[in-house]
């Protein structure tokens, strides 16, 4: 593991740490995973009506809240038809002469109060058939349930380490500390993403949770880097100060008013400077061979809020045609466009364009309203993501071209304008 020092200023530095794993797995879709290390500490009263092949768990009488709690989780996504499997249910009552247990297969048919399970048994070939109530009271150990198919709990978004044990816990990971993951060929999971909790399950598997969606990705056998930012003081052994990088930061808050300014940051300390202010809504953006030397606070936004505008520059062979502003309501700021053949720069490197759903890409369509079957794709070419440095896209217009086309942002509606090629 490896331990880096980024300062973002002289009494605030972000440690980076990195891990290298041959055992990581992303889960973006439902799972039980909000169960998983947690064990049911309370036996259920278990009634079976063998004629039927049914079965009632019913933990009505628990005294353990946090039973309950798990049991709510497990019946927030559990639906009828799915089936779980019952460890653990072994059972016996001496003075009855009675040794059995209840371990098996069971379809979920349905749920009473919150804590009474009906179920179909599918397979539990050791139950006593002599036998039709279980109580609570005789079970060796609570028996436990964990699902085969359905879910629980809300979407999930893991990044599950299967192969580095104890290395996650190592990390000190916090709550809305930054990830990031890069391995060769990544182009789906390239954000940095916000980090829930850090929780290892029983089989000691380690599991980051996330705020944040990712795409599916079994990195199993595959060399993959973990890059994670940690807020706070880091050991004084550590500390170093990088100043190699040549730029200016401006922090800003969503309302368009200027915090402060940065010398010699790049991108990333910039994007993690935010950690002073305590506020997610906090961002910043990089420039290079820039200064502070005529940074002012204050709004730089010409009366408009700031999460209402978009900033996009169009360009011909380096002259500025248009510059666009659209507020993100019924009242317009963008213009239509009259131009003629060529090629024309769409320069979308203004942080205002920024979405962590690229919802303000712009696109070029035959069609108005976001119709993915109009997109003018052979016409135009887009570089890097909206918002981001060296953010822009190309519009090449030829005697092909229709004559009357539109501009949009890829994922609004609403936004956007004509375009009218000239004669």
């Amino acid at each position: 593991m490896a331990d880096k020092i980024y300062y973002v200023n002289d009494d605030s530095p972000v440690l980076v740490k990195t891990l290298d794993s041959y055992g990581i797995n992303l889960v973006s879709s439902y799972g039980d995973y909000d169960l998983i290390g947690k064990k049911i500490n309370s036996s259920p009263l278990v009634q079976f009506y063998n004629s039927f092949g049914k079965a009632i768990f019913d933990y009505s009488n628990t005294e353990s809240t946090n039973d309950l709690e798990y049991i709510e989780i497990l019946l927030q996504g559990i639906t009828n038809g799915n089936t779980f499997t019952v460890t653990s249910g072994y059972y016996v009552k001496d003075q009855d002469g009675i040794t059995s247990n209840i371990n098996g297969v069971y379809q979920f048919d349905g749920a009473q109060n919150d804590n009474l399970l009906l179920t179909t048994k599918i397979s539990a070939s050791a139950l006593n058939t002599a036998e039709t109530r279980y109580e609570r009271d005789y079970f060796v150990d609570p028996p436990q349930i964990s699902l085969n198919s359905g879910f629980t709990g809300d979407s999930a978004y893991i990044i599950k380490s299967v192969t580095n044990n104890g290395a996650i816990s190592d990390l000190g990971l916090y709550e809305d500390d930054l990830i990031e993951v890069t391995y060769a060929g990544n182009t789906a999971n390239i954000d940095r993403y916000r980090i829930e909790r850090v929780e290892t399950t029983s089989q000691g598997e380690e599991l980051i949770f996330l705020k944040d969606s990712i795409s599916n990705d079994n990195r199993i056998g595959q060399l993959t880097t973990l890059n994670v930012y940690v807020r706070g003081t880091p050991p004084l052994d550590l500390l170093s100060v990088d100043k190699t990088l040549n730029g200016s930061v401006k922090t800003y808050r969503n309302d368009g008013y200027y915090l402060e300014c940065f010398e010699n940051q790049n991108e990333l300390q910039g994007y993690l400077r935010r950690f002073k202010y305590g506020s997610p809504n906090v961002l910043s953006t990089w420039v290079e061979d820039t200064n502070c030397s005529t940074f002012n606070t204050g709004y730089e936004t010409n009366g408009l809020s700031f999460d209402e505008i978009i900033t996009v520059k169009i360009t011909e062979l380096g002259t500025l045609l248009y510059e666009i502003h659209r507020k993100n309501s019924a009242t317009e700021y963008s213009p239509n466009l009259t131009l003629s053949t060529g090629v024309y720069k769409f320069d979308q490197s203004h942080f205002s364009n920024y979405d962590s759903e690229n919802k303000y890409q712009i696109v070029f369509t035959r069609t108005e309203g976001n119709v993915a079957s109009a997109l003018m794709t052979e016409y135009y070419t887009t570089n890097s993501v909206a918002g981001r440095e060296n953010s822009y896209t190309i519009l090449t217009i030829t005697s092909n071209t229709p004559s009357v086309f539109y501009y949009e942002a890829l994922g609004l509606t609403g936004i956007g304008g004509t375009i009218e090629v000239s004669s």
